[in-house]
């Protein structure tokens, strides 16, 4: 196969139709697609829907229904998916959520373009927003690793494992699959499959419509709460000990972003005992790191996240002038990184 498509399925009987539809509508006759579809023990009659969708379908794309013995959640099911597949290369798609019709096409045709590209990034639609993700991009670009991952950091490319063609060759060799147990697990494998890019295709097309779903896992209800900021934490503790040394400045100011939703959460939440801890510690390590290489600046506006300075950006007007006191940090930084830093 050319490319192997990976739905988990859980709990999504009113989105599942359009989902398995979307698949079914691709527009590529000269790409050999299988969509790998995983049960992930779901209690509704969302495979029903997809067992009927499926039984009169006589198009080329090869379906493949796998079951979980039980539920074992969004990660480990993505992962049932990798090793099923055949294959070359890999999209995730959630099974909530649905692609263009032309989404495998646009982006297939972006490889053949740029063969040795070792990615291909595309964008995606709110649909709760009513409008696109603007990743900044006219027009086809081909990015080395080191733009790809300021990208990242910046927020002009997503931290989404969905709208994008990756090698399943990749992920295999180099052990990439995601973390079971943990929320927001594309954070992470984001940052690590972005660590072993050298080369990318970025795309300003949209090939992705992203639906808001209330029952998300994304959405944060106070017995969520808890397992969220637990989340946050490991996924930051992660990207502190294997930081982008290339973009060392985004990459810190980025891994702040998430430091700042889990402590919200917390605040929020009134989350308390070993979780708290582990939030503080990995707090402090983001402050120490920063200062051990020699990133004053940042270290100094890293203490935003204690107290009382903590309580101040707390205030809505504070919070709603984070993000240009950021990016002020951020070009500073960046400028003093290049003078006192590059060439070490």
């Amino acid at each position: 196969m050319d490319v192997s498509i990976i739905i988990p399925v859980y709990k999504v009987e009113k989105y599942i139709t359009r989902c398995i539809q979307s698949i079914m509508n691709q527009s590529c006759k000269n790409i050999q697609i299988e969509c790998i579809i995983i049960d992930d023990c779901t209690p509704d009659a969302s495979i029903d829907i997809v067992n009927g969708v499926l039984s009169d379908y006589k198009g080329d794309v090869k379906f493949i229904i796998l079951r979980h013995e039980k539920n074992s959640g969004l990660s480990a099911a993505r992962n049932t998916g990798i090793k099923a597949s055949t294959g070359r290369y890999l999209m995730f798609v959630d099974s909530d959520d649905y692609i263009t019709d032309d989404a495998v096409s646009k982006l297939w045709n972006a490889h053949l373009t740029y063969q040795h590209a070792e990615l291909i990034v595309a964008t995606y639609y709110s649909v709760k927003d009513s409008c696109p993700f603007d990743n900044g991009i006219d027009k086809q670009t081909l990015v080395d690793g080191k733009r790809l991952r300021k990208m990242l950091m910046n927020y002009q490319v997503t931290c989404n494992a969905c709208w994008r063609l990756i090698p399943r060759e990749l992920i295999i060799n180099n052990n990439l699959f995601f973390t079971p147990g943990l929320l927001y697990e594309d954070i992470l494998w984001c940052h690590r499959l972005f660590a072993l890019v050298e080369s990318a295709v970025v795309l300003p097309d949209v090939v992705y419509y992203y639906e808001n779903n209330p029952n998300s896992i994304t959405n944060t209800t106070k017995e969520k709460a808890i397992r969220s900021v637990r989340s946050y934490a490991y996924n930051c503790d992660e990207m502190l000990k294997k930081p982008y040394k290339d973009v060392y400045v985004d990459h810190q100011l980025y891994v702040l972003t998430f430091l700042m939703r889990a402590l919200d959460t917390r605040r929020d939440y009134k989350v308390r005992g070993e979780v708290s801890k582990k939030l503080n510690d990995v707090r402090f390590r983001l402050v120490r790191s920063t200062l051990s290489e020699g990133r004053l600046l940042l270290g100094l506006f890293f203490l935003i996240t204690y107290q009382p300075l903590y309580s101040l950006f707390s205030c809505r007007w504070f919070r709603s002038h984070y993000y240009m006191l950021e990016s002020f940090i951020r070009h500073r930084a960046n400028f003093l990184d290049s003078i006192f830093h590059r060439n070490n």
